[in-house]
C-alpha cells in the first residue's frame, strides 16, 4: 500500500486539494457532551463556522458515549 500524497510541503501546498481527518477527545477520556445542550451547541458551532466559509465541511458525526456494562 502507498502513503497519498498529503500536500502538506509548506513551498507546494495546494489548498484546493487538501482534506483532512479530525478527530477529538479530552483529558482521561471524559464525558464532553453529557448533555444533549452541549452536544447542540457544539453542532451549531460547526455549522456556523461552515457558514462562515472558515473551512468545508464534507461530513461529520458525533459519536455517543459508549460505556461497558461488563
Amino acid at each position: 500500500m502507498s502513503i497519498p500524497n498529503r500536500n502538506s510541503d509548506p513551498r507546494h501546498v495546494i489548498l484546493e486539494e487538501r482534506t483532512f481527518f479530525v478527530t477529538a477527545s479530552i483529558s482521561g477520556k471524559r464525558s464532553l457532551l453529557q448533555s444533549d445542550r452541549a452536544a447542540q451547541l457544539f453542532v451549531a458551532t460547526i455549522f456556523d463556522y461552515q457558514a462562515q466559509r472558515k473551512y468545508l465541511l464534507h461530513e461529520f458525526v458525533v459519536m455517543p458515549e459508549i460505556t461497558s456494562t461488563c
